[in-house]
């Protein structure tokens, strides 16, 4: 699961409200990426959204993805400190795979979680 753990800045972007690709099922902490519709963000690839929210009238509830946003994510394979590693496939946790957009700042063995920004 994908959370803020911390933000650079004082403000916080409100939340937006995406339009869901029929079928799919969204969970809070996913993350997501935007075309004609939202839809889970693919492993190597840098995510618009994170879900906030359980879907009502079509439409999937989520926070922007923001540089000045720091974030803790459960790993599946312990990163390295400094790599940029790629999503889960469910878009929920990392992997220790490199070539991804999440930069590894920290991780804490004990909880399996890993914290980072999206780049």
């Amino acid at each position: 699961m994908i959370t803020v753990a911390d933000r650079r800045i004082a403000d916080v972007e409100p939340h937006v409200y995406l339009p869901i690709t029929e079928g799919e099922a969204y969970t809070v902490g996913e993350a997501l990426t935007m075309g004609a519709t939202a839809t889970k963000c693919v492993v190597d690839a840098k995510p618009e959204y994170i879900c906030v929210g359980e879907v009502k009238g079509g439409k999937v509830p989520a926070a922007a993805v923001m540089p000045s946003t720091r974030y803790c994510i459960d790993y599946t394979a312990k990163p390295t400190i400094g790599d940029k590693v790629q999503l889960s496939a469910d878009g929920m946790d990392i992997t220790a795979t490199t070539g991804g957009a999440f930069k590894v700042f920290s991780v804490d063995e004990e909880k399996q979680q890993a914290t980072g920004y999206f780049e």
